[in-house]
């Protein structure tokens, strides 16, 4: 079963490669943002979510 919660320090690195698969698409994103300031940005305000599997 999938679950929606906040991210975690540990999620950083998986987040950020997801990040990049997104470069120059339709949100405009580039090499620059979001980066992994961006990520510990809203992880310190719990603002950053995941979807996680029963596997993690």
């Amino acid at each position: 079963m999938n679950k929606i919660c906040t991210a975690k320090r540990e999620d950083k690195e998986e987040i950020l490669s997801l990040y990049k698969t997104f470069l120059y698409g339709p949100a405009d994103w580039n090499e620059y943002y979001p980066n992994e300031d961006t990520i510990e940005f809203d992880l310190s305000r719990n603002a950053l979510f995941v979807m996680k599997n029963d596997e993690g």
